[in-house]
C-alpha cells in the first residue's frame, strides 16, 4: 500500500501537568526538522576514514496558525504558565451627543491613564451648518467619573462626537509579554493525515502522530499585519531529550520524538506475508498441562509484531495427543491429552494461505 503524508497537522500543546494549553486546527504550515553533526575519525597510512562519529543532534518544529491564538502567545512567552488572564482595561470608543459643548455621560467608567482620568475626543470636520470645526486640544478631562466638556474653541459645539477613553472590560483576555521571557516546556503532539492514492481515487487511511514528550517553545514570534492580508500566529519549538516514553529498565535511551503510524482504514494483516509461532517446536507434560501459543506476524516495512489471536484460526492434527483452542477466548491454548506428538497449525482467518505450524511433544511424568 502506498502511503502519503498530506496537508498540515493539528497541533496540541500540554503543560507538565497534562493541561491542554493550546490547539491549532487551522494551521497554515507546520514542519519537523532534525539535524545532526558528524565528525570523521581518520588515522593510519593516508589518513584513512575509520568511522564517523555523529553528535549534536537536534529536532525543531515550526507551527503557524492562521487564526489569532492568544494561548500560543502565552505559552511561547511563558506568561502565567501558558494561560491568558481574564478581564483587563482597554481603550474604548463610543459616540456621544453633546449640547453646547457639554457631553452626556459616556456609558463606561473611565480609568486613570497617563497620570489622570483623561479621554480624547474627535469632532466632525464640519458642523451641521457646514462650518469648519477647529480643535486645538483633543484631550478632555472627565468630571464626576463619566461627564466631560469640550475644550475651547469648540465649547459651544452641538452634535455627535467620538470619545476614546480607558475603561475596564470584563470580557477581555490578555497576555503580558515579560521583559525576561522564559518560554514554556511542555508536550507537543502533531496529528497529520495519511492518504493512499491510485490512478482513480485518493482516500484517507489513517494518521501519523508525532509525540514530543519534552518540547520548549522559542519565545520568539512575529505578527505581521498588512492592509491586504491576514495576520498569522507563528511559533518555533525545539525538542529536549526525554526518557518518559521509554519502557526499558536499564537502557533508557533519551528520545526527542516518537513517530506513530495509525492505519484506521486498513487491516492489521494487509501487509503480512508470514506468521511465526514463537519458539517453534516445544514439549508439554501432563504436569504443565497447558501452554498459550504466541504468534508473530511478519509484514513489510515494519518489525515483527504479535498477531491478534482474534484474527487467527488454530488446529491440532492429533487431538488425542494435544488439543488447541481454535478461536475465541481460548484461541491458541494447547492442552496436554496423552503421550505422543501432534502437529499444530495456525493461519490468518481472512488470509488462510498465510500460516505456520509447530510440533508439540507430550510426555507423561
Amino acid at each position: 500500500m502506498n502511503k502519503m503524508l498530506t496537508s498540515v497537522a493539528d497541533a496540541f500543546y500540554y503543560n507538565g501537568s497534562g493541561v491542554l494549553l493550546f490547539s491549532g486546527k487551522a494551521l497554515l504550515d507546520d514542519s519537523v526538522t532534525t539535524t545532526v553533526a558528524k565528525t570523521e575519525i581518520r588515522g593510519g597510512k593516508g589518513n584513512q576514514l575509520l568511522t564517523t562519529y555523529y553528535h549534536t543532534s537536534a529536532m525543531a518544529f515550526k507551527i503557524t496558525d492562521t487564526q489569532f491564538n492568544l494561548n500560543m502567545l502565552a505559552s511561547t512567552t511563558g506568561y502565567n504558565n501558558g494561560v491568558p488572564s481574564q478581564s483587563t482595561s482597554v481603550y474604548a470608543e463610543e459616540t456621544v451627543a453633546v449640547t453646547t459643548g457639554t457631553g452626556a455621560a459616556v456609558s463606561g467608567t473611565p480609568l486613570t491613564v497617563q497620570g489622570g482620568v483623561y479621554g480624547w475626543v474627535k469632532l466632525p470636520d464640519v458642523d451641521s451648518s457646514g462650518n469648519t470645526i477647529t480643535t486645538t486640544d483633543a484631550r478632555i478631562t472627565f468630571a464626576g467619573d463619566k461627564t466631560f466638556t469640550l475644550p475651547s474653541p469648540n465649547a459651544s459645539y452641538t452634535g455627535n462626537v467620538c470619545v476614546r477613553y480607558y475603561a475596564a472590560n470584563a470580557a477581555a483576555t490578555y497576555v503580558e509579554i515579560p521583559a525576561n521571557i522564559i518560554p514554556m516546556v511542555g508536550r507537543l503532539v502533531l496529528d497529520a493525515q495519511l492518504v493512499t492514492g491510485s490512478a482513480s481515487s485518493t482516500s484517507t487511511i489513517g494518521k501519523a502522530e508525532f509525540i514530543v514528550p519534552s518540547c520548549q517553545l522559542s519565545g520568539a514570534f512575529a505578527i505581521n499585519m498588512t492592509a491586504a492580508g491576514v495576520s498569522t500566529t507563528p511559533i518555533d519549538a525545539v525538542a529536549l531529550s526525554d526518557t518518559s516514553l521509554n519502557t526499558g529498565a536499564c537502557t533508557d535511551v533519551p528520545l526527542y520524538c516518537k513517530v506513530i503510524e495509525v492505519l484506521d482504514s486498513s487491516n492489521w494483516y494487509d501487509n503480512v506475508f508470514a506468521l511465526g509461532i514463537s519458539g517453534g517446536d516445544f514439549g508439554l507434560t501432563n504436569v504443565q498441562a497447558t501452554k498459550q501459543l504466541e504468534v508473530y506476524a511478519l509484514a513489510s516495512s515494519v518489525a515483527p509484531f504479535p498477531a491478534p489471536l482474534s484474527g487467527l484460526v488454530f488446529a491440532s492434527d492429533t487431538t488425542a495427543k494435544a488439543t488447541i483452542g481454535i478461536t475465541g477466548a481460548t484461541a491458541g491454548l494447547v492442552t496436554y491429552a496423552n503421550t505422543g506428538t501432534s502437529l499444530l497449525h495456525v493461519y490468518i482467518a481472512a488470509k488462510p494461505t498465510i500460516e505456520d505450524s509447530a510440533t508439540v511433544t507430550c510426555t507423561h511424568v
